[in-house]
């Protein structure tokens, strides 16, 4: 991905004393791609798997590139000493366990709770009860929480066991 030199970012990073990287991956529209493309003279497009762009729907990148990108960055985050965390909004509930290998706080995707004070609790902390009251669709609730079950017991026995394997990971690209 040219329009990034990590070893360089993450150097910047970590002089500027950012404690932790949270990386993630959008969903982007054609007419989004356009605009980036239009604004930075970057062949944005490009970055996509031709099978990808002439699909209808939001563009987005698939789960081996994402995995590639993430444990690259966690390992050169780990070199430095930098926290590392993933983002899931937007890819959805199973990429909030199958990434929790590799953040530094497993227990908070933002990874601000332990480090600033003013936040006490993660939005994943916040009761189903409580949830509900907001939800426009008291179906959607019942989705979300048998799929938060469903992939917390996927990957449970596999957050721990494979933190090690991320840090010796070799880019290997997709």
């Amino acid at each position: 991905f040219p329009l990034l030199d990590v070893e360089r970012f993450l150097d910047a990073a970590l002089e500027s004393r950012t404690p932790t990287i949270l990386a993630g991956f959008v969903r982007l529209s054609r007419r989004a791609i356009n605009n980036i493309k239009r604004a930075t003279g970057i062949p944005f497009d490009l970055f996509f798997d031709p099978e990808v762009m002439a699909c209808r729907g939001d563009k987005h990148f698939s789960d081996k590139e994402i995995a590639m990108y993430y444990r690259r960055l966690y390992r050169e985050c780990h070199r430095r000493g930098l926290r590392f965390t993933t983002c899931y909004i937007g890819n959805g509930i199973k990429d909030y366990f199958q990434y929790q290998q590799l953040w530094s706080n497993p227990q908070d995707c933002c990874d601000v709770v332990t480090q600033l004070n003013s936040f006490q609790i993660t939005a994943q902390s916040v009761p189903w009860t409580e949830r509900a009251k907001h939800a426009p669709c008291l179906d959607f609730v019942t989705q979300s929480l048998r799929l938060e079950a469903q992939w917390k017991q996927s990957w449970n026995d596999v957050v721990y066991a494979n933190r090690v394997n991320y840090v010796n990971y070799e880019d290997t690209r997709p």
